[in-house]
C-alpha cells in the first residue's frame, strides 16, 4: 500500500513538473476479481484526495483491457500478472 501511495505523489510531482493541466481524468480498469476492484478503488481515492487528479474506474476484463489500453481508453491496470 506504502508504494501506491508514493507512486501516486510521484506521478502528482511529475504531472506539475510537465505541466499537466488536463481536467481529464485518470481511467483505471478495474477487472472481474475484489483485488482488482479495491486496488482501483483505491488507487482512484488516492488520485483524487492526495494528488488533486480526477479519475475514474472501468470495470472490464483482463483480456479486453489490452485494446481498450492500446486506444487510449484505459490509462491504468493495477493487476496485471
Amino acid at each position: 500500500m506504502i508504494w501506491l501511495i508514493i507512486d501516486v505523489l510521484i506521478f502528482k510531482y511529475l504531472t506539475e513538473l510537465l505541466g499537466y493541466e488536463s481536467r481529464k481524468p485518470i481511467i483505471i480498469a478495474s477487472n472481474p476479481w475484489s483485488g482488482s476492484s479495491i486496488n482501483s478503488h483505491i488507487a482512484k481515492i488516492l488520485l483524487e484526495e492526495v494528488a488533486g487528479i480526477p479519475a475514474s474506474i472501468i470495470e472490464i476484463d483482463e483480456y479486453s483491457q489490452w485494446e481498450f489500453m492500446a486506444q487510449g481508453q484505459i490509462h491504468a491496470c493495477l493487476e496485471v500478472w
